[in-house]
């Protein structure tokens, strides 16, 4: 009887640790919380940073790159005027970023021009992770003679429950992308800047916590309402 207790017991710790190490692999797909349908929108409250603003985050329309139609999240004020943008394309198999827009500006009718920071390469990751999963990618940021080495970390740091003022959300991935610029002409490294993403599936990122510089803030942003286009 002791004998066959030992082996039971033996047993059931081998099949704890087998559902262990599965649940330990199991794979996010990316593209199930990156909708990217065209008409979609978010509304998110922002605060620090800036101050306290309510954004929009929508995505109407594409951009070229070598042939590609790349999805373009243009985020803008309350009146209007463009903030930011970012241009990334999600697929079952990769998650490419293709570069940024900043540089928005008030003008007339709450108009505003933003400037395109391309990468070349585009930056690719996986399409798919597991949690503690992490990948670097190196590439060069800007265009002409105003051009910086760049290294980007992506990693799936856990998955948490998130609660924001549209509700609390479920099992959201908690993404860390970092982003680190090489040393400049004068020897001098910028320190590496984190950003904290948490995405919901089928509805987009619900969190977003940006680093502060200088006498700015950290920036943390939460959604409001949405809307996933078809």
């Amino acid at each position: 009887m002791t004998r066959m207790t030992a082996r039971t017991a033996f047993l059931a710790i081998g099949l704890l640790v087998l559902f262990a190490c599965v649940a330990v692999a199991q794979e996010y797909t990316l593209q199930e919380y990156m909708p990217q349908a065209m008409g979609s929108k978010w509304t998110v409250q922002s605060t620090g940073g800036r101050g306290d603003e309510t954004l929009t985050i929508s995505i109407t329309k594409t951009m070229d790159f070598g042939g590609t139609q790349v999805p373009l999240a243009l985020t803008q004020a309350a009146d209007g005027t463009p903030r930011s943008g970012s241009l990334e394309l999600v697929s079952a198999d990769t998650y490419t970023i293709y570069g940024m827009l900043f540089g928005g500006r008030p003008g007339g009718g709450g108009g505003g021009e933003l400037t395109t920071v391309p990468y070349n390469p585009p930056v690719e990751f996986p399409g798919t992770l597991t949690i503690g999963q992490t990948v670097e990618k190196t590439t060069t940021m800007g265009a002409g003679d105003r051009q910086a080495s760049v290294t980007i970390k992506l990693q799936l740091a856990a998955v948490e429950n998130v609660t924001v003022p549209k509700g609390t959300f479920e099992n959201c991935l908690k993404v860390l992308l970092t982003t680190t610029f090489a040393a400049n002409a004068q020897g001098q490294t910028p320190p590496p800047r984190t950003r904290t993403i948490w995405y919901a599936k089928g509805v987009g990122a619900v969190k977003t916590e940006r680093p502060g510089f200088g006498d700015r803030p950290a920036t943390i942003t939460e959604l409001v309402d949405y809307t996933i286009g078809q």
